[in-house]
């Protein structure tokens, strides 16, 4: 629910995150330009502006040319804390990680979400805009080793349990780069983590079933 503390968490395990700052509070019109140039000096561009505790996509700005385009990305922050990430370009690639009660995790096949703008908005996860769906994600050996070598430490570094989705962006050259995890994804039988474990040959039923069950474990226990 805190996606830099998340990101410094998961970073000191080995896991390859993008660049990432927070945005000062209360910025005013006045200061908009100044703000802009730092994000800018930190980051580059292109930048995804977002809030630091939100899911869905919601509130997603993606600034690609320059500091007026950062500084609309910036006016567009409502309440609470929000943050600039440097925007890797690439294919959308989600990996869900299960866990059983012992702690022995098992990691779905990838799935790649392709929309027309490289963006996963709120609009292409809601079924409202443009979008494929290709799982297991089209990505050679190594980048899926990857990809799942990284989920895995990340699931772990955040204690998270019973079950976690990671969602990544993996850039031509392969290199994939954490964005984030959610610890409660959508649990339609058409959603990411559904789709994943079908096309690994676990029932929809199965995997209710295993979430019941982690639900049901004592964490208190565990090391």
């Amino acid at each position: 629910m805190h996606k830099l503390h998340a990101k410094t968490l998961v970073a000191a395990a080995g896991v390859r995150v993008p660049d990432a700052v927070k945005l000062e509070p209360d910025v005013t019109v006045e200061s908009l330009g100044e703000e802009a140039a730092r994000i800018r000096a930190a980051l580059g561009i292109p930048v995804m502006v977002k809030p630091v505790s939100e899911g869905g996509s919601i509130g997603l700005h993606v600034a690609s040319s320059d500091d007026f385009a950062v500084s609309s990305a910036i006016s567009c922050a409502e309440d609470g804390e929000w943050m600039a990430e440097a925007f890797h370009t690439g294919r959308s690639v989600s990996v869900g990680v299960l866990e059983d009660g012992q702690g022995n995790v098992h990691v779905l096949p990838p799935l790649e979400a392709q929309t027309p703008n490289g963006v996963y908005s709120y609009a292409a996860k809601r079924g409202t805009a443009e979008c494929d769906y290709h799982c297991p994600a089209r990505v050679g050996a190594a980048t899926m080793e990857d990809i799942e070598r990284q989920a895995v430490a990340a699931h772990r570094a955040l204690y998270c349990h019973s079950y976690s989705r990671h969602d990544f962006v993996v850039g031509e050259d392969g290199r994939a780069w954490w964005l984030e995890v959610n610890t409660l994804p959508g649990l339609s039988k058409t959603g990411n983590l559904a789709c994943m474990a079908r096309a690994d040959g676990i029932s929809y039923e199965l995997l209710l079933t295993h979430i019941l069950r982690g639900a049901d474990v004592d964490r208190r226990a565990r090391p």
